[in-house]
């Protein structure tokens, strides 16, 4: 769909629209490259952060999307992990 990866055959649409002629695709299209393609230093925070601000959403999009999933710092503070949150 995001031609990452071209097809070999068929076609895909967003919205009825060829996702390259989308004019802010990640917007539309959740895409992530794998783990490896980060850089080792960077926490998961900051890799959302990076792509948030890459397609003109804010900051605080990043906090409520892992607030939604449970991975927000006060989870894990309430948890008593506060060293383990690789994401924060």
């Amino acid at each position: 769909m995001t031609t990452y990866t071209p097809p070999s055959s068929g076609s895909c649409t967003v919205l009825g629209v060829p996702y390259a002629h989308l004019r802010n695709p990640g917007r539309h299209v959740g895409v992530l490259l794998d783990a490896s393609a980060q850089h080792p230093g960077r926490t998961g925070r900051e890799v959302l952060s990076l792509a948030a601000m890459t397609i003109g959403l804010p900051r605080s999009r990043v906090d409520e999307m892992l607030d939604l999933v449970g991975l927000s710092r006060d989870h894990c503070r309430s948890r008593g992990r506060p060293g383990r949150c690789w994401w924060s």
